[in-house]
Formats: structure tokens, C-alpha cells, sequence
């Protein structure tokens, strides 16, 4: 039989804390990959696009309804109105979808033809 003083002994050792919360630490760093906040953060572009025939306010207005701000990006679209010319602030695919609109939008009117 086992004394009771050494039975409590053995069975209130505690394992080494210390090194278990340092493997956790080590694992979690390991394994983490980016954070969402790192993959939503893609470089802003900045580009000019002048207008030929269509006016830079109406076409601010137009852009600015159809591509909202997507989550975690930031798109601007602002009018020159000295130059006739749209500003695209904003992630890459973004500032490109705009142009692919202006192109298509900035067309002479009908009444001009």
C-alpha cells in the first residue's frame, strides 16, 4: 500500500507550464497565415482619365453609383471639371473596372452626331 503523503504527491505534480504555453505560442506562429486585414489591403492606384466627349461631373456621379466601395477597399472617383477629366483612387481591379465603364461611356451623344 501507498502512503498518503506520496500518493498526493504524485498526484498533484504539475507539469511544466512554462514550455507547454511556449510550444502553443510557437504552433500558433507557424501556422497562422496573413490575416484578413493583410489580404483586403491591396496597393491603391491612382489614375487620370480625361474625357473627350462625355462631362466629367455627370460621369463622377455615374461611377460613384456604380462601384460602391467594396469591403476593406476604398474606391474614390472625383471630377476635374478644368481638365474634363475623372481621378480613380483605389485597389487596381477596381480603378481598371472604372476605365472599362469610361471607355464605353464617353462616347459622342447622339444629338452631336
Amino acid at each position: 500500500m501507498i502512503p498518503l503523503p506520496l500518493l498526493l504527491m504524485v498526484a498533484c505534480q504539475v507539469p511544466n507550464t512554462a514550455s507547454t504555453a511556449e510550444q502553443e505560442v510557437k504552433v500558433a506562429t507557424t501556422t497562422a497565415g496573413p490575416s484578413k486585414r493583410q489580404v483586403a489591403e491591396d496597393p491603391a492606384v491612382i489614375e487620370v482619365f480625361v474625357l473627350k466627349h462625355a462631362h466629367a461631373g455627370s460621369m463622377e456621379s455615374a461611377l460613384q453609383n456604380l462601384l460602391p466601395n467594396r469591403r476593406g477597399t476604398q474606391f474614390r472617383v472625383v471630377a476635374d471639371h478644368r481638365l474634363n477629366a475623372i481621378l480613380l483612387s483605389g485597389a487596381k481591379d477596381q480603378v481598371e473596372q472604372a476605365k472599362v465603364l469610361l471607355v464605353q461611356l464617353d462616347v459622342p451623344s447622339p444629338k452631336d452626331e
